[in-house]
């Protein structure tokens, strides 16, 4: 959670936002680039529903607009990405 990873997931989630495609095709991209291998079914299917989950929760609370919600969203599981141990240790 430093400022360096938060900067650097808001970064990808722009990154992701602004190519546009569709929510899996989004969540595939993520993890070509930050893992440099392909997500499989499951991950793809439990990050999808983790972004609309919380773009919901986000707009739902009344903290963001719609695009604004949709960035924050992406840039959470491109933290969690970036959090991870597969992407920080060396296998």
């Amino acid at each position: 959670n430093s400022p360096l990873v938060i900067d650097s997931a808001t970064k990808l989630a722009e990154r992701l936002v602004e190519k546009g495609g569709g929510a899996d095709e989004r969540v595939r991209r993520a993890y070509r680039i930050a893992l440099s291998r392909p997500a499989d079914a499951a991950e793809v299917d439990r990050a999808v529903e983790f972004v609309a989950q919380t773009q919901a929760e986000l707009q739902q609370a009344g903290r963001q607009k719609s695009a604004d919600a949709e960035t924050t969203a992406w840039t959470a599981f491109c933290q969690s990405i970036l959090a991870s141990a597969e992407f920080r240790y060396i296998n």
